[in-house]
């Protein structure tokens, strides 16, 4: 199966561009919560919201709070609807970004912790 990034430099390619796919960066999933994070699904309220800059990274907060096995305290700012929507039903205040953009993001996250 053919990935987009492969299909672009393929597309650009053919078309007498020289193009190729260079991997800048790696992210790996974290597997546990950090201090903070673990101290805030335990029950006691460390901090006020988390953004969220991704799909996986909504994913992977789902997945911690599930394993908490408890009501979780936290307000969730995300850059996309796609980014908020894997924690849909697992945080009390959850929204999604006006545009895709960090002063958006950041100003919904005030939103959030002011009101």
């Amino acid at each position: 199966e053919m990935c987009i990034r492969d299909s672009l430099s393929g597309r650009l390619n053919a078309q007498g561009v020289a193009a190729s796919f260079v991997a800048l960066f790696h992210a790996e999933a974290v597997v546990a919560p950090g201090p903070e994070l673990a101290r805030h699904l335990g029950g006691d309220q460390a901090f006020d919201a988390v953004l969220i800059h991704s799909p996986r990274a909504g994913e992977i907060l789902a997945g911690m709070i599930r394993a908490a096995q408890r009501p979780c305290p936290i307000a969730a700012a995300a850059i996309s609807p796609a980014a908020a929507a894997p924690l849909a039903g697992l945080v009390p205040r959850l929204a999604a970004a006006s545009a895709p953009t960090e002063e958006a993001l950041l100003s919904l996250l005030a939103n959030l912790v002011s009101g």
